[in-house]
């Protein structure tokens, strides 16, 4: 077939040869030739072949495509056919609410529980059963000031709690309001006052969660916790996150604890069980029970030695002298050229600098002072039972790894020492510190946006070094080059004493084999996959084992989106096929056309 188009002088301007049912452009326009009526007939030929096979391959392809999708079914089937109704269940959760009603503010948490979870004898022993599993990371949420500052009039608990408990409604689905404890727990903040008034406090607080849609069976679900109680839930918590609670674990294998905090200080950690039967004292013996797995601590809760409270206890120290001399003691806890202030936090006003006296900052002179804070021995004498610590009380030996906690963790952090520190780096930190004049300090270390109570906050770190290395090196006896792990995390969860209650609660209500924790070592927070969350707090199986069964189930879940989308991408495979395996006859190649 030949186009011919003209121009506006009449004459030929170009010939367009349609040669298999393509224009070729490319002729000149003084051609006259054609194709002939055999080369036509050839071409339609190739034509119906060429759409013969392009049927017959179409074909094919939707019949591999429908076995895909049969495939992906059986195998899908075949693999997961216990699982298929619970992936169509919306997940139960249980939960437990715990109520910390702390010195400087009440916090409510909110953990989440599978509602059941079942393991294999194989791997946990013959007494494996049903395992409950925290959902980390929990819900929490704050209110200020501490119930502490309701001492003196009870009767505004019901508004304190109110805020809190509204929040655990908006984190508890209704249906399960009924079936949810709850639980209030007063730390230092309570300890710390008359009992008559702690327990007039206490009451308002039960009446408030009698009346509240949350299950509350037992007047001592909201009580004083004890400081050696409030070190064991600690202790829980963080080698529960360290994968240190299991049977096998011995003592040296778990991490003590050590928690600096406002008010009170608690020591912990495991010690076996011959020396928590003939050494540890009554008072501070502590059994923590998880499934099967019996831990036996050592566990002493000190109060007035927090860093607020010793703080405190060291200026009124100065002020004594003072009242005693009539001069000025030196105060070599504050660095040179401070001036005495008061901040006010929490509502409350803290005297920072109280009473008369002259700034040296000497971490040397300061060390001394922070040392008798701690009611140490003078001799043997003294001490009942070697080796003494802090406060003439004896301490069982301690061999292996440690957390410091809260303040410790603040100070470290100040210091920029890292997450793993010794004494000795404290040491060093303080004496540079104190060293510097309050003008160098300020220069160096406060930030012109930061507000008015962080540049007084500066004035207690001189201090905080002292006191920390005298606490570990004198009154916890530990060598200076021991190194040991600070922070309030392990691994990317936040670890307090209220997430050892709520597993405390748990294992009490459900018969538990093992805990085994999330795989959440510092160090490898980044890694932590979504089974480390799911697992949290619960039993779960082996490392190892959990890992072959996630790679297990990688494989197989890759095989099902593989040959799921080949069986259901029709239109997309077929255009692919169609492009590369009928190229040469869609675009057959153009043959010179004879005049």
């Amino acid at each position: 077939m030949i186009d011919t188009h003209y121009n506006a002088g009449g004459r030929h301007h170009r010939r367009n040869v349609r040669v298999g049912g393509y224009y070729n452009h490319h002729f000149p326009a003084s051609t006259t030739s054609t194709t002939t009526p055999v080369k036509k007939r050839r071409n339609d030929n190739n034509n119906t072949n060429n759409n013969n096979k392009r049927g017959q391959m179409k074909r094919f392809l939707e019949s591999l495509q429908m076995l895909a999708l049969v495939l992906v079914f059986c195998l899908f089937t075949l693999h997961y056919g216990k699982a298929l109704p619970k992936l169509f269940r919306h997940p139960h959760f249980k939960h437990v609410i715990i109520i910390d009603a702390g010195s400087t503010g009440t916090r409510c948490h909110v953990f989440r529980v599978a509602a059941t979870s079942s393991v294999t004898t194989t791997t946990y022993g013959k007494d494996a059963s049903v395992t409950p599993k925290l959902i980390l990371p929990t819900k929490s949420f704050k209110t200020t000031p501490g119930l502490s500052a309701r001492a003196l009039d009870p009767s505004g608990i019901d508004a304190a709690l109110r805020p809190l408990l509204n929040f655990a409604r908006e984190s508890v689905p209704m249906e399960n309001w009924k079936e949810t404890q709850i639980h209030l727990m007063a730390t230092a903040g309570l300890r710390h006052i008359e009992q008559h008034l702690s327990e007039s406090i206490i009451d308002a607080c039960r009446e408030t969660l009698r009346e509240s849609p949350f299950s509350f069976e037992k007047d001592e679900w909201a009580s004083v916790l004890p400081g050696t109680k409030e070190a064991s839930y600690g202790w829980t918590a963080v080698n529960y996150a360290f994968n240190a609670l299991s049977p096998e674990k011995t003592p040296k294998e778990t991490y003590g604890v050590l928690e600096l905090g406002g008010a009170s200080m608690q020591v912990t950690y495991a010690v076996p069980h011959a020396t928590a039967k003939n050494v540890v004292q009554k008072k501070h013996k502590e059994t923590v029970r998880v499934g099967n797995s019996v831990k036996h601590l050592y566990a002493s809760s000190l109060l007035g030695l927090g860093h607020e409270a010793a703080r405190a206890e060291y200026h009124a120290m100065l002020r004594r002298e003072y009242e005693t001399t009539g001069e000025k003691p030196n105060n070599p806890c504050t660095n040179r050229g401070w001036t005495p202030q008061t901040t006010v936090q929490h509502g409350e006003a803290l005297a920072v600098g109280a009473g008369p006296s002259k700034p040296t900052g000497n971490f040397t002179a300061c060390y001394a002072m922070t040392k008798k804070l701690l009611g140490l021995a003078e001799n043997t004498k003294d001490c009942p039972r070697t080796p003494c610590g802090m406060r003439k009380e004896h301490l069982p030996p301690f061999d292996g790894k440690f957390l410091a906690t809260e303040n410790f963790h603040y100070t470290a952090e100040f210091f920029k020492l890292g997450k793993t520190t010794t004494i000795r780096d404290f040491q060093r930190a303080g004496e540079k510190l104190c060293a510097e004049s309050w003008g160098d300090v300020v220069k160096k270390r406060f930030r012109k946006d930061q507000k008015k109570w962080e540049e007084i906050d500066l004035s207690k770190y001189c201090f905080s070094a002292a006191f920390i290395v005298a606490m570990l090196k004198d009154g916890m006896l530990l060598p200076e080059d021991l190194k040991f792990t600070v922070g309030n995390n392990v691994g990317r969860y936040n670890v307090d004493w209220a997430m050892g209650a709520a597993i405390n609660i748990i294992s009490s209500k459900i018969a538990v084999a093992s805990i085994l924790t999330p795989d959440n070592s510092v160090g490898r927070s980044a890694s932590a996959s979504a089974s480390d969350i799911a697992a949290a707090a619960g039993l779960a199986p082996s490392s190892a084992s959990s890992h072959t069964h996630e790679a297990n189930d990688m494989f197989w879940w890759c095989v099902y989106i593989l040959a799921g989308f080949f069986g259901c991408s029709k239109f997309v495979f077929s255009g692919v096929w169609e492009m590369l395996y009928f190229k040469r006859w869609s675009a057959p190649k153009r043959k010179p056309v004879t005049e």
